[in-house]
């Protein structure tokens, strides 16, 4: 809702990341603001592979949605 407030162009389901622990799925409708999640089950030993392969790389930058989806 923020983000179609703002123009950013930006979609809310983004959020759902953060907000929801572990590997997830997350589903909206098309017209609601409301998003159902699905919690996906990982092996201790597949979730240490993964996170053995990830890399966080902050950037500091500032990036808009909207510029992006022009």
């Amino acid at each position: 809702m923020v983000e179609q407030l703002l123009t950013t162009g930006g979609g809310w389901q983004d959020q759902v990341g953060c907000l929801y622990p572990g590997v997830k799925k997350g589903y909206t409708a098309e017209d609601d603001c409301s998003i159902d999640v699905e919690a996906i089950s990982i092996s201790k030993d597949f979730e240490l592979e993964i996170n053995k392969r990830m890399v966080l790389i902050y950037t500091g930058k500032t990036r808009l949605a909207k510029n992006l989806l022009q």
